[in-house]
Formats: C-alpha cells, sequence, structure tokens
C-alpha cells in the first residue's frame, strides 16, 4: 500500500472514508462542523463563541487535572457536579431535570449560564496549577471553591428553566422568576 492511500473500512465509500480520515486529522474541520450544527439549530454567533470557548476551557481543565493525576472521566463529572452544585443548587442531571432535557446541558444553557460553567472550569483549571492537589480530596476542595468564586464573580443567580434555542431563536418561555 502507498503512503497517501487510505485504508476504508468495509461498507464505507470513498468520499465518506476521506471524510472520516481527515475528521481524525484536522479538530479544525471538527470545529467547523460544530459551528455549522449550532447554526442550523438557531444559535447566535455570540452564543456558539461562548459555547466553543466552554468546550476550549473545559479541555484546558481536564489537561490540568491529568497533569495532576486525575485521568478518570468519573472524577472529573464529580468535580463539574460540584462546581455546578455551588452556584446552581443542582448536580448536572438535576440541572437537566429542571430544564426538561435529557441531553447535553451545555448546549441548553443560557449565555450567562456557560459563562459561570467557563468561569468555574478556568478557576478550578488555575487553581489545580497553582495549589498542586496530591489527592482526590484536593481536586474536590478545588472544584468547590472554583463554583463558589464563580457565582461571586457574577453577582447573581443566573440559572433558569429556559434552553438556549428558545433564547437565541427569541422563543422565551415562562421561566421561574430567577434571572436569564
Amino acid at each position: 500500500m502507498r503512503a497517501a492511500e487510505v485504508v476504508r473500512p468495509y461498507g464505507l465509500g470513498k468520499e465518506e472514508s476521506e471524510m472520516r480520515a481527515k475528521k481524525a486529522i484536522s479538530p479544525e474541520l471538527r470545529t467547523v462542523r460544530l459551528v455549522e450544527h449550532y447554526k442550523k439549530l438557531g444559535y447566535t454567533d455570540e452564543w456558539i463563541a461562548l459555547r466553543m470557548k466552554s468546550i476550549k476551557v473545559r479541555n484546558y481543565y481536564e489537561k490540568s487535572l491529568a497533569a495532576y493525576g486525575v485521568t478518570s472521566k468519573n472524577y472529573y463529572k464529580k468535580f463539574t457536579d460540584e462546581m455546578l452544585k455551588m452556584w446552581s443548587g443542582m448536580n448536572v442531571s438535576g440541572y437537566q431535570k429542571y430544564k426538561g432535557i435529557k441531553k447535553s446541558l451545555r448546549d441548553n444553557m443560557t449565555r450567562r449560564e456557560l459563562e459561570l460553567v467557563i468561569l468555574s472550569e478556568e478557576n478550578a483549571a488555575e487553581m489545580t496549577r497553582k495549589f498542586k492537589p496530591r489527592d482526590y480530596a484536593g481536586h474536590l476542595e478545588i472544584a468547590i471553591e472554583s463554583g463558589r468564586q464563580a457565582l461571586s464573580g457574577m453577582g447573581s443567580n443566573v440559572v433558569s428553566r429556559i434552553n438556549a434555542t428558545n433564547i437565541e431563536k427569541g422563543q422565551k418561555k415562562k421561566d421561574d422568576g430567577r434571572n436569564i
């Protein structure tokens, strides 16, 4: 086989297998596709930019955890739950129920909610690098403090039953009185 030749999985056409190979090679192409997907769903450019930033910050936080020995996705989920609890009073599954969704919570967050996620995870990554926790308890303490500091930085509760797509498309639902 020549070096430039692409091995095609059984049943895939040439174009589809080439696109899969490009996706595997090009994170930029994945990002472009994700932005296109969000635009098709009706999100604004501002919301999409925040969502892309939240993905970047999440990756940064995961790398910070990995640098100090935390590689389990279960631990990352637990830390995220604790951050969310500090500023929303709910863990991820509770927040999904509150919003009436079953899939991606972040894809259904308002801009302000996404901003809190970004603040929480950026702060947790920086605190992890600064304090170099040695165990689960140390990482958990950082996650809790990061969520607390993110809320104090925003100045008010931003939790909303409203899903981002409803706001972005101008289809406001009745909220329960919390800030958007």
